[in-house]
């Protein structure tokens, strides 16, 4: 009876452990869990990688100075744009008329990706899918277990003051139109560590690099008054051209590719009663960049005022063939543009008038740079750089003294015997130049 009972009991716990293993199917992760992966690198991970990556991205556009990649006429040493880095500094979403810090820019753009994730995301290649099928800016391609974003970027705005344009007597503190566009192109890394029964998946940040980038600064009009040789100027629209504008290309391998130039017409302003000299209708003091200078070019000047004429001076005189007068022995003569071996006349008289206007420009700019005195051996020096002390004889008056300053009367006697030659007519005559 005793012996009964025992083997019952043994009986009994042999059933209640015997037991059979039953192999179970590794837990792989659902889309929730990609996207939940993805939002944590977000949130977590990003803003490091950003901070340690952006400025090395694009210190390589740094390497030499901005006006390297321009001319010595530009200067931006005065604004916060001192570096090429610096036009990249902001974007302007199309979400938003608010401009952004670029950091600022990528964290918002993962941020919304890995939302987007969320929603259907069993693997990278559905990740990328989303991307492609939800974002203009955003493209994104699968290389193993590496996903591949290209962020394109986009800002414009108005700087003032970025910059001053200058060279020798001409000065300019210019507002652009800045205009930057640029692609970065992020690597990220999908690390997967597998437990005994679970995957668990984490993004890794492993590179961001500069695609492609350009930037351009322009003005299309200047809409600025001028001051030159002592006159002022007011800046013209005649073409389509813009006033000013310099640009830079910039490929995947970091070479700055600059384009610049400047094309600035302006018109003697109508204000300048006193002035000696006009332009022609149409005609307009031009401003272009040529080897690295402001090149500042004139159109033919005319003489205001009939008794400043040397066709009215020589009114009384046929207009033949003056025999000892060649387009040789006027060669030196500012403006001279004489078609025929022989000088007649009225050559004589248009090649005058454009040396006076020269001369009076001269004049204006010395005066206004304060590079020249007038006294009668200053005078003979500037005529004999202008090739015209053959033609002109200085003579310097004190005209009045008001308030402590002196104003000078300027007499210019022009000698035409001294070319050579006789007249039977008198020829001297003389007009002023008020200082």
């Amino acid at each position: 009876m005793s012996s009964n009972r025992k083997n019952n009991k043994n009986k009994k716990d042999d059933v209640l452990n015997s037991y059979a293993m039953e192999a179970l199917e590794p837990r792989l992760m659902m889309a929730a869990d990609l996207g939940a992966a993805l939002e944590e690198f977000s949130t977590n991970d990003l803003s490091a990688a950003l901070n340690s990556s952006l400025a090395s991205t694009f210190s390589p556009l740094d390497e030499n100075a901005l006006s390297n990649h321009t001319s010595s006429v530009v200067d931006f040493s005065d604004s916060k744009y001192t570096k090429l880095s610096s036009f990249f500094s902001e974007v302007t979403e199309k979400s938003s008329t608010q401009s952004k810090t670029l950091s600022t820019a990528i964290s918002e753009r993962f941020n919304s990706i890995s939302t987007t994730a969320t929603n259907a995301a069993n693997s990278l290649a559905d990740i990328a899918s989303a991307i492609n099928s939800n974002y203009e800016n955003i493209s994104a391609t699968v290389d193993n277990n590496s996903l591949a974003l290209l962020f394109d970027f986009e800002h414009e705005a108005l700087l003032a003051n970025v910059l001053k344009l200058s060279s020798n007597s001409i000065h300019f503190d210019i507002d652009a139109d800045l205009s930057t566009s640029f692609s970065l192109a992020l690597s990220l890394d999908l690390v997967t560590t597998s437990t005994e029964d679970n995957i668990d998946y984490n993004f890794a940040f492993r590179s961001i690099s500069l695609d492609h980038a350009s930037v351009s600064l322009k003005v299309d009009e200047l809409g600025a008054n001028l001051s030159y040789m002592n006159l002022s100027f007011t800046e013209q629209a005649i073409d389509s051209n813009p006033d000013f504008n310099l640009s830079f290309n910039i490929d995947s391998s970091k070479t700055i590719t600059p384009d610049f130039s400047v094309d600035f017409e302006f018109s003697l302003d109508p204000n300048n009663s006193d002035s000696l000299v006009s332009f022609a209708a149409g005609e307009y003091l031009k401003i272009t960049h040529k080897e690295g200078e402001l090149d500042i070019s004139l159109p033919n000047l005319s003489l205001n005022g009939e008794g400043l004429d040397f066709n009215s001076i020589l009114k009384d005189i046929a207009d033949i063939p003056i025999p000892f007068l060649t387009k040789t022995s006027l060669s030196a003569l500012p403006f001279f543009n004489g078609a025929n071996s022989k000088i007649s006349v009225s050559n004589l008289a248009t090649t005058l008038n454009n040396s006076a206007a020269s001369l009076s420009m001269a004049l204006n700019a010395a005066i206004e740079g304060k590079t020249i005195n007038l006294t009668q051996a200053s005078m003979n020096n500037l005529l004999k750089q202008l090739n015209l002390s053959s033609l002109f004889s200085p003579e310097i008056s004190l005209k009045s003294s008001v308030g402590g300053e002196l104003e000078y009367e300027l007499r210019l006697v022009h000698e035409f015997s001294n070319l050579g030659g006789d007249f039977d007519a008198p020829l001297s005559n003389d007009f002023f130049i008020a200082a």
